[in-house]
């Protein structure tokens, strides 16, 4: 994946670049129950409107967000290159992961609902 290429350029603190791939999916396992069982309900309590259609239209603006993320740590790794600095921790790639992986919540389980 792209990121996977952003990686090798980072510095990987004894990681392999394919190694953070994994990190999505099992954001996605933990965080289904958490939002099932307490985000939803509270979202609900709140007067949210969190109907189908709108969680995957906010799945779809998080997902645009988590690759201009994406985007922003792309050009600190090269400003870092061009200017001979330290290389950006990979670690710099959860966030993007991490928002992705709501997106995904928000769109994927989402959809699935109305299937």
């Amino acid at each position: 994946s792209v990121w996977t290429l952003q990686a090798k350029r980072m510095e990987l603190h004894g990681l392999q670049p394919e190694q953070l791939n994994v990190v999505n999916p099992i954001e996605i396992m933990l965080f289904i129950p958490l939002f099932e069982k307490a985000i939803y309900p509270t979202m609900t309590a709140m007067k949210w409107d969190i109907s189908p259609l709108r969680r995957m239209q906010w799945g779809m603006v998080l997902s645009a967000i988590s690759f201009m993320t994406s985007g922003l740590v792309e050009s600190w790794i090269e400003h870092n290159h061009d200017h001979d600095l330290q290389k950006v921790s990979v670690f710099w790639q959860l966030p993007q992961i991490t928002i992705l992986a709501v997106g995904e919540i928000f769109v994927s389980v989402t959809g699935l609902e109305f299937a």
